[in-house]
C-alpha cells in the first residue's frame, strides 16, 4: 500500500510538472489552443482529484498549494522539497437533512536538506458529515480523520486522530463562519473557524547533526482541546488580476490528557502567499511561513520559511 501511495503521488507530480501546452495544434491559435490544452485537461483531473501542499483542518478549509523547492549548494549537488497532498473526490450520500462524505487522501513530503532530511508518506480518511439547518443551506459540520504514515528517515510510523465541528453559513446573507465574498465572480475573502479534539501519538524525532543522529524531542503521546481560524483573501484584485492570494490557518491547542512533556498551551501559525502565473490559479511562485509547535514536529517550537514553486488542482 505504501508503495502504490508513493507512485500515485509520482504520477499526479509529473504529470503538473510537464507542460500541457505542448500538446496544442501548431496551427492554431496560440491563445486559444494554450486555453483549450492546459485548462481542459487540468479541469477534467479536478474533477476527480484535489492537489494541495497538506490537507489539515477541516475538509472546508482553504490550503496552501503544493510546493516544490530546489536548492543549488555548490557545483554538482543540490537539494530539493517536495510537499504534496493529493485527495480523491467522492459522491455524497446520506439521507435529507444529512450529508456525508468520506475522502481518502496521500501526503507526501521530501527534503533532501542535510540539517533536516524528510521522507514521509501519509493516507488517511475523513469522515464529513452535515446537519443542514434551514433553506439557506447552512449546517452544522463535523470531521472525523484517522492518519497513518511512514516516516523512512526515522523509521517509524506516527499516527494521528482529529475531530473537528463547525458551523457554516451556506447561503445565508451576512458575515457568518464559510463566508464567501467575491467581486465579479472571484473569491475575494473566505474564513472559517472549527473547534475540536485532536490525540498524536509521535516516536522520538531525531535529526542528522554533524553526520550523527541527534534527539529533537522524547516520544509523545497526548489529547489536545483545538481552535482554529482558516481564511483565504485574494488582495488588490484589480492590481495582480485576481492572481495574488494569502492562505492561512492559526491553531490553538489545550492539551487535556498525554504526556507531562508536551506544553500545556501551545500555537501554529501557517501562512502561504502565491502569486499564481495563470488566471485559473494553476501554477505560481510564493512563500511559505510557519511559526509555533507543531505535532508533525512533536510539538518542538519552530520557525520555518520556505520560496519555491507553487502548483494546485481543483477547488
Amino acid at each position: 500500500m505504501i508503495l502504490y501511495a508513493r507512485a500515485v503521488c509520482l504520477v499526479i507530480f509529473s504529470m503538473l510538472m510537464f507542460p500541457l501546452s505542448t500538446l496544442a495544434d501548431p496551427t492554431a491559435d496560440s491563445s486559444s489552443a494554450s486555453e483549450v490544452t492546459s485548462a481542459a485537461p487540468i479541469d477534467r483531473l479536478a474533477q476527480y482529484i484535489t492537489v494541495r501542499k497538506s490537507f489539515t483542518g477541516t475538509t472546508k478549509d482553504a490550503n496552501a498549494p503544493a510546493t516544490i523547492v530546489v536548492e543549488t549548494a555548490s557545483p554538482g549537488s543540490s537539494d530539493t522539497a517536495v510537499d504534496i497532498g493529493v485527495k480523491g473526490k467522492l459522491p455524497d450520500f446520506g439521507t435529507d437533512p444529512f450529508t456525508l462524505n468520506l475522502s481518502p487522501a496521500i501526503e507526501w513530503h521530501k527534503s533532501t536538506l542535510e540539517e533536516n532530511p524528510v521522507d514521509k508518506l501519509s493516507i488517511d480518511a475523513t469522515l464529513f458529515v452535515a446537519r443542514f439547518l434551514s433553506t439557506f443551506n447552512d449546517y452544522i459540520g463535523s470531521d472525523l480523520k484517522y492518519k497513518i504514515a511512514r516516516d523512512f528517515v526515522l523509521d517509524n510510523n506516527p499516527n494521528s486522530i482529529v475531530w473537528r465541528i463547525f458551523y457554516h453559513t451556506g447561503e445565508r446573507p451576512g458575515p457568518w463562519p464559510g463566508l464567501h465574498l467575491k467581486l465579479n465572480g472571484e473569491e475575494l475573502f473566505y474564513y472559517l473557524p472549527s473547534i475540536g479534539i485532536e490525540h498524536y501519538s509521535k516516536l522520538a524525532l531525531k535529526e542528522q547533526q554533524f553526520g550523527q543522529s541527534v534527539q529533537l524531542a522524547p516520544p509523545v503521546s497526548g489529547s489536545f482541546y483545538a481552535l482554529a481560524l482558516n481564511f483565504f483573501l485574494n488582495p488588490f484584485p484589480a492590481t495582480f488580476n485576481e492572481q495574488l492570494s494569502i492562505i492561512g490557518t492559526i491553531t490553538q491547542r489545550i492539551r487535556f490528557a498525554g504526556d507531562p512533556s508536551i506544553p500545556k498551551d501551545s500555537t501554529l501559525s501557517q501562512l502561504s502567499l502565491t502569486y499564481f502565473f495563470d488566471r485559473s490559479r494553476n501554477y505560481g511562485f510564493g512563500v511559505d511561513y510557519q511559526n509555533g509547535r507543531d505535532p508533525d514536529r512533536n510539538f518542538v517550537a519552530q520557525t520555518r520559511t520556505s520560496i519555491g514553486l507553487k502548483f494546485q488542482i481543483g477547488k
